[in-house]
């Protein structure tokens, strides 16, 4: 299979006002680890169940490969799709063994037992074979939900927020487990969470997604580095949020004026952040505020800081600062402004 394609794809659930999806274009390469991001009721959960057969949309066209699995006069379901699903809470069968569960779908191929070893190899769960639900934890429940969906060799892998039920070590772990095997097996993966982070570290492309509407496509060094708006910019966990107007390479602001690298060309009306490690507090700063706030954090100090502008406006920023940095709330400091931790986006 060379890709999954998205065209044009809408969904509205019966009694609401608006579309859970609407016009949605995506493109997903084979092998490639996809995530849709965003927060509850942007779409991203419908979408995926879209992928999966479980909701049909209204309109639009969804391909795997050169097959069209549904267009305006088609819908091939679910178990004909060829594809692996890996749910939030497992949906494991409780009175059935790894090996049953695992083997559900396979009962009648020949080489059952020969695929089973081959996935338990693979998730590490040799030895489980005769093990019930009840009699794992929560990692070992996941990473056979994980076997489940190999065995039949899909051609794509979904992931309905498959971490939030383990806690942050072992999310962490089983994250990385598993993005392994997906890279192991050049598995297609589509995931869906609303944690950035997880979406960051685990992604080859991210799709960020707000009220049915995708936001911006694009590799996690991208969206992190070039937001395509405010709504991307503060999903990512973006702060120090200002207006500015750009003529050639100076962005003019309640800042003054910050000489940076233009490469989009901006012209003037646009919105940036500053990063807070690109704010630092020193004698030699160019500006001046006073400290609002700490937070300690072991490798950091969090500072929020009161700016006054020349018109008496008060801005808010934070940085964050050596935590040996004896600073108190009241400090009248001084500051400086890195350029190459600003990011520009059009307003």
């Amino acid at each position: 299979m060379s890709s999954i394609k998205l065209r044009n794809i809408s969904k509205k659930y019966k009694d609401e006002k608006k579309f859970a999806v609407s016009n949605m274009d995506a493109q997903i390469e084979n092998g490639e680890i996809i995530t849709l991001l965003g927060p509850s009721g942007c779409g991203k959960t419908t979408t995926l169940r879209m992928i999966a057969g479980f909701e049909k949309p209204q309109s639009g066209s969804i391909y795997f490969g050169d097959e069209a699995i549904v267009d305006e006069d088609l819908f091939i379901p679910p178990q004909n799709r060829g594809v692996g699903m890996v749910f939030q809470d497992y949906a494991l069968f409780p009175h059935l063994t790894v090996e049953e569960n695992i083997g559900f779908g396979i009962k009648k191929d020949k080489d059952y037992k020969d695929k089973i070893n081959k996935v338990l190899y693979l998730v590490k769960l040799n030895g489980f074979e005769k093990k019930y639900p009840s009699e794992l934890s929560g990692g070992q429940q996941q990473r056979v939900a994980l076997a489940r969906a190999l065995v039949r060799s899909p051609k794509v892998i979904l992931f309905d927020e498959p971490f939030s039920n383990l806690d942050t070590d072992l999310r962490t772990n089983m994250r990385n487990e598993i993005v392994s095997i997906i890279r192991k097996t050049k598995s297609t993966a589509i995931f869906v969470t609303h944690d950035q982070k997880e979406a960051m570290a685990i992604s080859d492309r991210v799709i960020v997604m707000n009220n049915g509407f995708v936001e911006q496509i694009g590799t996690p060094k991208e969206i992190f580095e070039k937001p395509k708006n405010k709504f991307v910019a503060e999903f990512i966990g973006f702060s120090n949020i200002f207006k500015g107007e750009v003529n050639d390479n100076v962005v003019s602001s309640d800042f003054g004026d910050i000489s940076i690298e233009n490469e989009e060309n901006f012209s003037k009306d646009v919105q940036f952040s500053i990063k807070p490690s690109g704010i630092s507090i020193h004698d030699e700063g160019n500006l001046s505020g006073i400290v609002k706030s700490t937070s300690y954090f072991g490798d950091y100090l969090e500072v929020f800081i009161s700016y006054i502008t020349k018109d008496k406006e008060v801005l808010d920023l934070v940085c964050y600062e050596d935590p040996s940095k004896d600073l108190k709330v009241g400090d009248s400091i001084r500051f400086s402004i890195d350029k190459n931790k600003i990011v520009i986006w059009k307003e």
